[in-house]
């Protein structure tokens, strides 16, 4: 929609959005919407979710603020990480604003490392905050219960 400010849409930035995309009217919405969002699924997802950081960022900051940064990923990740109300509630307790680089490797975090974290090696080059967050996730895990951090 090429929408100016973040977490808004103004009437103009509405109307044009759905006219570029030969969308004139309420049921054409309805039958767009499947399509745009299977252009948002596997491999161009990301670019979508790199592209968010930047849009919900405040143009001077170099980072987000840790409360964007956590309202953001409960609308683009829930569902897609089970870990995310954890990732969330540790974050909020660090709080801490979160640089690109976090924000990036976040997202990879959670395509690549499994629900245990078993595949998780602290000696790559994960950001401290996530080597922290696994650690604060193993630590919640017993050897009496053996179950998952949820």
């Amino acid at each position: 929609l090429d929408c100016q400010t973040p977490y808004q849409i103004s009437r103009q930035e509405w109307v044009t959005g759905w006219l570029r995309m030969n969308v004139t009217g309420l049921q054409a919405m309805k039958q767009a919407l499947p399509r745009l969002r299977s252009e948002v699924q596997g491999d161009a997802y990301k670019p979508f979710y790199k592209f968010v950081f930047k849009y919900v960022k405040d143009s001077k900051q170099k980072s987000l603020g840790h409360q964007i940064a956590i309202e953001t990923w409960k609308l683009l990740l829930h569902g897609r990480y089970v870990h995310l109300d954890l990732w969330c509630d540790f974050v909020e307790k660090k709080n801490r604003a979160i640089s690109w680089d976090q924000w990036c490797q976040f997202y990879d975090f959670t395509q690549t490392i499994v629900e245990t974290f078993t595949n998780y090696d602290s000696d790559g080059a994960w950001p401290v905050l996530i080597d922290e967050f696994v650690e604060h996730c193993r630590a919640l895990v017993t050897p009496s219960n053996g179950s998952s951090p949820t």
